[in-house]
C-alpha cells in the first residue's frame, strides 16, 4: 500500500544524498566532523542518515543541536528504510542499506539511483500476481 509520507521522505533523502554523500558515518558538518543526521550542522549523509534527516524534515522537526530523534521519526525512518532495503535486495541481493551504502566500490550515483528506484516501486508496487513496478 502506498504510503504518501514515506515517498515525500524517500524523495527528499535522494535530495540529500545528490548534496553530498557520506560512506562510514551517518553524517558530517561542512568541515567535515562526524555528527549526527539531525545535528543542524549535518551536511552530507550516508542513506540511512538521510533518511532519518528526511523523516525529521517530512514531520517538521526543528533543527536543533543535541535533540534525540522521536517515536513518530522513528517509525516513518523504519517504514522508508524498509522500502529502500526492499529495492537493495532486489537490485543487489543486499539485505543492510548501511554495508550496501558503505560498500568501496559504491557510487552516489548508484544511491540517488535506489532511491528513485525504491520512489517509482512503493508509487507503482507490483500487482499480487507479479505484474506491476518490478520489469
Amino acid at each position: 500500500m502506498m504510503n504518501p509520507l514515506v515517498i515525500e521522505v524517500l524523495t527528499r533523502a535522494r535530495e540529500l544524498v545528490r548534496a553530498g554523500w557520506e560512506q562510514g558515518v551517518s553524517a558530517r558538518d561542512e568541515n567535515g566532523n562526524v555528527c549526527g543526521p539531525l545535528d543542524a550542522r549535518a551536511a552530507t549523509f550516508c542513506a540511512l542518515g538521510a533518511i532519518d534527516r528526511a523523516a525529521d524534515e517530512v514531520l517538521g522537526r526543528p533543527r536543533t543541536r543535541g535533540v534525540g530523534i522521536t517515536a513518530d521519526v522513528v517509525q516513518l525512518s523504519v517504514n522508508a528504510a524498509a522500502v529502500l532495503r526492499e529495492e537493495i535486495e532486489f537490485q543487489y541481493g543486499e539485505v543492510q542499506v548501511s554495508s550496501w551504502n558503505d560498500f568501496e566500490a559504491r557510487t552516489v550515483a548508484e544511491v540517488a539511483q535506489a532511491f528513485a528506484d525504491a520512489i517509482h516501486t512503493e508509487t507503482f508496487p507490483p500487482s499480487r500476481d507479479g505484474v506491476g513496478a518490478r520489469v
